[in-house]
């Protein structure tokens, strides 16, 4: 692994770390052994020094007669030993054009079978070289280095640019490049340091962008650092050295890694980030999927702009697809070759919903960006990395991902392009493993009647544990510290605003105020009473109802809801025969609605009362005024006898039967005969 930075190499089979000179150094057999550094921006710039403890096993026997310590092929920068009398003799050169080189050899020779510290330096002017420490030769080429995307080697070439060879028989301990020429103080401190060695000052990390919601790190596991989606790995996953750490190392057959969460978060806006080193084409890095039907939001590389079979290397590839029931794809893709196979490359695809803006980054920098629109994409799913799940109905089933993934993460809004630019450029130091707490799902407002029950929840990504702390108004509610407040019976002194405080040991967070608002629901005091009206009279129901204002009113007869009538007052005029029925009250607020017992109104057309006064039966009869009415009588309900005909009567009008002397039982009915 590379201590300073994110420049890891591959390691031969059969090299071994043995003790040397400060800690462990590797000892290499001279023969087809070497380490791997794949080429990438920043090695091998305009200066340099390569320094490093070398212990050569054996003479130089190469038929090149010459042996590489550290060195970039047909490149910048090599730092050599050659054939001498009774040691080897150090040698620095740089490629100035094909096969054309400039070089310093060492005055002195460094013995067999022990440690020496040997150093190149390159200031733009002069190569020097120098042996423990003291300059030991230099030269002024006249000339510059030649550029070269070649690997870089540590103890012999295997297939630097086709070329193998110059194998070393010898223990190499600390080898380091610098982006500078060290001065000669400078290298004599790393040399008097001896077995001290330099320090590991590990870079500073970088304070996560806000926002971050899922976060593999792939550090031995498939743990989310972010604490929302819980990752499992699936089949032979292993780990291997990454940018950062550790890294995730895909065989491409069947192994992958698959984060749930419940319920998923609805991320309106996102940015997929992370590092990939592909070792095949058109694969997936991370898609949002159900295990049947279509993708959600994926990024893939080595895909064509439209999505044919046939792998085109070195694209990136993100979809932002839409929701159901559209479930719209949105293209956006680069060009082939921004994605290189020989080396680790950050990318990352943000979606801006306010502005409709999807953009992909490759090592730091926008390469392209589209506007597809404003919409909600389609990430409420499991998150696959490394895979499409079998049962996917995009016409790429089971297709795996071949080669290393490390830092990937998903974060709920999208980075700005600054953002992005700092996590490439902070490399091996990466994001902060110590996540600050992000609100996902805040409380949301509510309205409630009084003494019910009510609930907040918040939802929030950041380093576990979190604490929690909820606030009425401005006051910190005693005992209320997990993510959900629950109140019961609430009474009017609950309404109000609430928010939560969530924090852990990096940092804090606020929720938004959800406002709580309490009522009373109607409720009748004082039922609509039932009547019995005159044909032609008038009706009157009222009603007595409580709760929050302002209250509603409608009307019902039978069922059927009366027009107009919407006051706690009903007043019928004229009542007519169609007038009866069942009448009825619903009283709305905020708080729901009730609906009253029903009242019923009887319409008649006359009244007949019989009074008994000592032997006389006198009846008093009630009619509408104007009307035709006769009295009749009857001993069994069946045969009936007029007694009276009333023409035009007024109102009221009284009748004694002078009939009934002797008769031991009477009815007696009031008809209204016909209409005046």
């Amino acid at each position: 692994m590379d201590s300073a930075g994110a420049n890891h190499g591959t390691v031969s089979p059969g090299v071994i770390y043995e003790d040397a000179k400060v800690g462990k150094g590797f000892r290499l057999n001279g023969t087809d052994q070497w380490l791997r550094i794949p080429y990438a921006d920043g090695l091998g710039g305009p200066t340099y020094t390569v320094e490093a403890w070398v212990k050569p096993n054996a003479p130089v026997d190469d038929p090149s007669n010459q042996e590489l310590i550290l060195g970039q092929s047909f490149g910048r920068v090599q730092l050599a030993v050659r054939p001498g009398t009774s040691g080897v003799r150090a040698v620095c050169l740089f490629a100035h054009g094909p096969f054309a080189f400039s070089e310093v050899t060492s005055t002195g020779e460094i013995p067999i079978g022990q440690f020496s510290h040997l150093a190149c330096t390159w200031d733009g002017t002069a190569l020097r070289i120098y042996i423990d420490g003291l300059l030991n030769g230099e030269i002024v080429p006249g000339t510059s280095p030649a550029p070269s995307a070649c690997p870089f080697f540590i103890g012999g070439f295997q297939d630097g640019c086709g070329y193998t060879g110059q194998f070393f028989n010898v223990v190499i301990d600390d080898p380091s490049l610098y982006a500078r020429a060290l001065s000669e103080s400078e290298i004599r401190a790393i040399y008097v340091a001896g077995s001290a060695g330099k320090c590991l000052a590990a870079p500073a990390c970088l304070a996560s962008p806000t926002g971050l919601v899922a976060w593999w790190r792939g550090e031995g596991d498939a743990a989310d650092a972010a604490g929302i989606y819980t990752g499992t790995t699936v089949g032979d996953l292993v780990f291997t050295a990454g940018v950062v750490g550790n890294a995730f190392n895909f065989d491409g057959l069947n192994d992958s890694v698959l984060a749930r969460a419940t319920p998923p978060p609805m991320l309106l806006s996102f940015t997929i980030e992370g590092w990939i080193w592909p070792t095949a084409w058109r694969v997936p890095i991370l898609a949002f999927s159900d295990e049947l039907g279509p993708q959600g939001v994926h990024l893939w590389t080595g895909v064509a702009a439209d999505a044919t079979p046939t792998p085109v290397p070195g694209t990136l590839y993100g979809n932002v697809r839409e929701i159901a029931p559209t479930q719209q794809e949105h293209v956006i893709a680069t060009a082939p070759g921004v994605v290189r196979s020989d080396r680790w490359t950050h990318v990352a695809l943000a979606y801006d919903q306010p502005k409709g803006l999807a953009t992909l980054y490759v090592n730091g920098t926008s390469v392209t960006s589209a506007n597809v629109g404003s919409f909600t994409p389609r990430v409420a799913h499991p998150i696959y990395v490394g895979h499409v799940p079998p049962g996917n109905s995009d016409g790429v089933p089971n297709i795996r991902f071949t080669g290393l993934m490390d830092e990937i993460a998903v974060f709920a809004r999208a980075l700005t392009p600054a953002e992005v630019e700092t996590i490439y450029a902070a490399g091996a130091a990466g994001k902060c493993a110590d996540v600050p707490p992000y609100i996902l799902d805040g409380p949301l407002s509510q309205r409630i009647n009084v003494r019910t029950e009510v609930s907040f929840q918040v939802r929030a990504s950041g380093t576990r544990p979190l604490f929690y702390q909820w606030f009425h108004g401005v006051e910190p509610l005693a005992g209320a510290t997990n993510a959900m407040l629950s109140l019961t019976a609430a009474e009017f002194s609950a309404a109000g605003p609430y928010q939560v405080r969530v924090s852990n040991a990096t940092g804090a967070a606020a929720s938004a105020v959800a406002d709580l608002t309490v009522t009373d629901p109607p409720a009748i005091a004082v039922q609509p009473q039932g009547q019995t009206v005159m044909l032609g009279g008038q009706a009157t129901f009222g009603v007595v109802a409580t709760g929050t204002e302002p209250l509603s009113y409608e009307w019902f007869r039978d069922g059927g809801a009366i027009p107009e009538a919407v006051g706690p007052i009903l007043i019928l005029s004229t009542v007519q025969a169609n007038h009866g029925g069942k009448y009825s009250v619903r009283v709305t607020n905020v708080g729901g609605q009730i609906t009253s017992d029903s009242a019923l109104l009887r319409v008649v057309s006359g009244r007949l009362v019989l009074h008994l006064d000592g032997g006389d039966r006198r009846l008093l009869t009630t009619g509408q005024a104007g009307a035709n009415y006769t009295v009749e009588a009857s001993s069994d309900l069946q045969r009936w006898t007029p007694l009276a005909t009333l023409l035009g009567t007024p109102a009221d009008w009284s009748f004694t039967d002078t009939t009934a002397v002797g008769v031991s039982q009477r009815f007696y009915r009031l008809r209204r005969s016909f209409s005046p």
